[in-house]
């Protein structure tokens, strides 16, 4: 029997026979992931992390600062720090409605508010230098319009509500044109409205057109009469905004047989006070006239400057500019605590009785 064990020689196969093949191996279960159209490999599965819902605003740069509005400092009644400088700008100057007086700090200190003083009948803007100085020191630039010819003749002359037309115009060059003019840094908004006489109705009657043209309104020593165009007062004022009215104790005197009161009962500044509504305040010097406030010796001034009892000019003309200063200081400026002045009676530089509203 042949032996059949692991080392015995395989059996020759015949000449024409086939190998026998080797299996093929399983095929993969899983099919190949189908290629990317662009031949491109498959994108990572994991999702990407979730955007920050609440990403952190960038810093927005914060403006640039302008220069600060001016405050002055110091007691209103005494001379401001700045040094003042008279400009002089013709009517027709861009546009000019009629000829002004600018009395405006020389020093580059801030932005400077502005103060607009209208006139009384038959008086010149020049009268009131000594007066529009000093409150200009305070750091206001003071605008005079000349409203008319001062030539002391009453009559021709406009009425109170042409006044009030032409003031409407020159508050609209002041606002387009007056820093142009002036090459000063000032803010045109923060404006307020002053008046003598006369003036203090022509600033009234304005406020009563657009109560936003001014923020602050002082009438110094103001009248409302028939004349020129009848009374501009029939109930409350339209402006609600802070108003100081300045009385005399000798307005309200005539000067002679010839010459009536300045400032008569029925139509001065105690109607004003009665027409403001709060705040206000009212000032009455029991000693003074109606013209007290004017310069020294006002130049081409004649009747018309000493036909209205009076008494000594400095002490008045140093209440009536301290009490513009402190109103406007506090409203314009700013410095609320300014408005102490308006009801410190002691401490004024000449007697005076006040109220407030």
């Amino acid at each position: 029997m042949d032996d059949l064990g692991a080392d015995a020689d395989p059996e020759p196969l015949p000449p024409d026979a086939e190998p026998n093949p080797e299996p093929n191996p399983e095929p993969n279960p899983e099919p190949n992931p189908e290629p990317n159209p662009e031949g491109q490999p498959e994108p990572n599965p994991e999702p990407n992390p979730e955007p920050n819902p609440d990403p952190e605003p960038s810093p927005e740069p914060e403006p640039e600062q302008g220069p600060m509005i001016y405050v002055g400092q110091g007691s209103p009644y005494a001379p401001g720090a700045l040094q003042v400088q008279l400009h002089q700008i013709p009517a027709g100057l861009d546009g000019a409605p009629v000829a002004m007086e600018i009395h405006a700090p020389t020093d580059p200190a801030g932005r400077y508010a502005v103060v607009v003083f209208q006139h009384g009948f038959l008086m010149a803007n020049r009268f009131y230098r000594q007066l529009a100085e000093r409150i200009a020191s305070h750091g206001f630039v003071v605008v005079a319009p000349q409203m008319y010819p001062a030539d002391s003749i009453p009559i021709g002359k406009p009425t109170w509500q042409q006044e009030v037309a032409t003031a409407s115009a020159n508050l609209a060059w002041i606002q387009t044109h007056l820093a142009e003019a002036l090459a000063l840094d000032l803010d045109p908004e923060r404006l307020g409205l002053v008046g003598h006489s006369r003036g203090g109705k022509v600033a009234w009657g304005l406020l009563e057109a657009d109560p936003a043209a001014a923020l602050a309104v002082a009438g110094l020593d103001p009248v409302d009469g028939e004349l020129g165009g009848g009374r501009l007062i029939t109930g409350a004022f339209a402006f609600t905004g802070p108003s100081l009215i300045v009385g005399t104790g000798l307005g309200e005197v005539a000067g002679g047989p010839f010459s009536p009161a300045c400032a008569p009962i029925g139509d001065n500044h105690a109607q004003f006070f009665a027409a403001s509504a709060a705040p206000s305040w009212h000032v009455t010097a029991t000693d003074h006239g109606h013209n007290d406030l004017l310069d020294d010796a006002p130049q081409g001034c004649f009747l018309v400057c000493d036909v209205c009892p009076g008494l000594e000019r400095p002490g008045f003309r140093d209440l009536t500019g301290g009490l513009v200063v402190a109103l406007m200081r506090a409203i314009l400026q700013g410095d609320e605590a300014a408005l102490d002045t308006l009801e410190d009676e002691a401490n004024a530089p000449v007697n005076v009785l006040i109220e407030r509203r």
